[in-house]
């Protein structure tokens, strides 16, 4: 029987870059985390080893490995498409191409921190998922005694609680703190991803992502309970929204103002014209005038010379 194994693949994920990408392009990453060496001792070859997290492949290998069928016609990469993908994915940090002679040889980033069993537990060796409620939500405000199977070590004591939330303070903080601060707490673990998303594609706004992540913070925030870990995409789309409705109320009150603006200018326009058309009308009564006193003169000069 086939010896069965595994990797880890973590729920942030879901609101990575990658995730946005084309979807070949996640296809070959987690082809790669697969296929990466998970044994802690190096492979060692002649001149090389490869590590755990990292594999040597090729160009055309990868392409065998990863054909697929759409209807009853298969398909496959290019050499040249595989090799415009690990690029892209060396260029999103997600993957080293390490330089040899030895094939493709392919490192994996971060590959001891998301494989390791010990990274999606706690200090104590109980998982997040038993002891969620209990830690890593108040900063060290909340003190809890460590978990043991042996009721009687516990027996008779409480948590020290100490009055106060420290996070009381968030609205006060820089973004790079907020920053840490949600990541620190599960809250939000790409704000720092969101940030560099929204400079990129938008026109940076310090204000505008710090008013988004004070108001997740408020979502996340119930009394002195734990605070709340968002999954997935949630944050980041609850961010987006708090982000697109200020937009929407800013872009409204700019229109207001150049609204008002033009009907000023109009009104301005206005007084300007009929101000034009009274001087105008002025002008041609006087014009009007001295045209009868030079008739009156015309006459009276002409009545003297016929009577001389």
């Amino acid at each position: 029987m086939e010896r069965l194994t595994y990797f880890i693949i973590t729920r942030k994920l879901f609101s990575s870059p990658i995730w946005r990408e084309d979807p070949h392009l996640l296809k070959l990453f987690l082809y790669l985390v697969g296929k990466a060496r998970y044994r802690k001792t190096p492979k060692r070859f002649l001149g090389f080893e490869v590590r755990r997290g990292e594999l040597v492949t090729s160009l055309q290998d990868i392409v065998d490995a990863n054909q697929y069928s759409q209807g009853r016609v298969k398909h496959s990469w290019t050499r040249m498409r595989v090799s415009r993908m690990l690029h892209r994915l060396e260029n999103m940090q997600q993957i080293e191409l390490l330089r040899d002679t030895y094939g493709t040889h392919i490192k994996i980033c971060n590959y001891d921190k998301y494989q390791s069993i010990d990274t999606y537990k706690f200090n104590d060796g109980v998982t997040s998922s038993v002891t969620s409620p209990l830690r890593d939500c108040y900063e060290g405000v909340t003190r809890v005694l460590p978990y043991n199977k042996d009721k009687k070590v516990n027996k008779g004591k409480k948590s020290k609680k100490v009055t106060g939330h420290p996070s009381g303070t968030f609205f006060k903080k820089s973004l790079s703190e907020k920053i840490k601060f949600l990541k620190h707490h599960s809250i939000f673990e790409d704000a720092d991803l969101f940030a560099d998303d929204f400079h990129k594609n938008k026109k940076w706004d310090e204000k505008l992502i710090c008013h988004a992540f004070n108001q997740l913070f408020k979502k996340s925030k119930n009394g002195d309970d734990p605070l709340r870990r968002w999954e997935g995409r949630q944050a980041w789309a609850y961010c987006e929204k708090i982000i697109d409705s200020e937009s929407a109320i800013k872009n409204a009150q700019e229109s207001e103002k150049e609204s008002a603006r033009h009907k000023e200018s109009v009104k301005t326009s206005g007084e300007i014209l009929n101000l034009a058309n009274s001087v105008t009308k002025s002008i041609d009564k006087e014009l009007t005038r001295e045209q009868k006193l030079d008739l009156l003169h015309q006459q009276a000069a002409k009545l003297r010379k016929d009577g001389g």
